[in-house]
């Protein structure tokens, strides 16, 4: 994970792991890799797992909608 230290998210600097998980909703997370290939580039998703999950979260919105119309 290659993190923006530019990002608002890290002024003041305090303890680096707080500021991790409780500080941001990681919009300071610039690119990430996995196995040595980068799956966010410039803070985009390269893969189609977003879109991927995106259908899958409103097939199960409409499964739980359509019983209670």
């Amino acid at each position: 994970m290659f993190l923006d230290r530019a990002s608002v998210s890290w002024s003041p600097h305090h303890w680096i792991v707080n500021q991790l998980i409780h500080k941001d909703v990681g919009t300071f997370v610039r690119h990430v890799m996995i196995g040595g290939r980068f799956v966010v580039r410039d803070g985009c998703i390269l893969t189609n797992a977003r879109d991927r999950r995106v259908n899958e979260a409103e097939a199960a919105w409409e499964g739980l909608e359509a019983p209670n119309a």
